[in-house]
């Protein structure tokens, strides 16, 4: 297999995964920069993300959430998606993960989707490799002494 190429310095494990696939669908997306079209899978996890997100920094849950104007501005933003019918559960299952975390909302302590950077040393004809992506969730708290809590939610 060909390495991925050094033009393109930054890696996430999902762009590792499609180069593994396909090199020409990941050379299309991320050096040619042609848009891809989300899957509804994608729509879901985005929406689904927005909520549970939207609960940590604002404390308002997802039924809340969807209706109220601030929320739909930033899923705009973002390109999310919202139903117009039935949210399929999206709405419940982010409900779901929200009492499962069990972290406050706008809790001091907690980061929303914390950048994270691992640099990998590569064999000796390349060099290291920089892998970069996202926590959806990063809990720390020194006066509890204990390690972070990460977590990341699918959808």
């Amino acid at each position: 297999m060909v390495p991925l190429p050094l033009i393109h310095p930054h890696r996430s494990a999902s762009q590792v995964e499609t180069f593994r696939k396909c090199q020409r669908k990941w050379a299309l997306s991320k050096i040619d920069k042609v848009p891809q079209p989300s899957s509804t899978a994608q729509d879901k996890g985005k929406l689904g993300h927005l909520y549970v997100e939207w609960y940590l920094r604002h404390g308002i849950l997802p039924n809340a959430a969807a209706v109220s104007p601030d929320f739909l501005e930033e899923a705009r933003r973002q390109g999310t998606a919202i139903p117009t019918g039935p949210d399929c559960g999206i709405a419940r299952t982010a409900k779901a993960i929200i009492t499962a975390i069990r972290i406050p909302p706008r809790h001091p302590a907690v980061q929303v989707e914390r950048f994270w950077r691992l640099r990998v040393q590569a064999p000796q004809e390349i060099d290291a490799v920089e892998i970069l992506g996202y926590m959806d969730v990063w809990a720390y708290d020194p006066a509890k002494a204990a390690p972070p809590q990460v977590q990341d939610h699918k959808f």
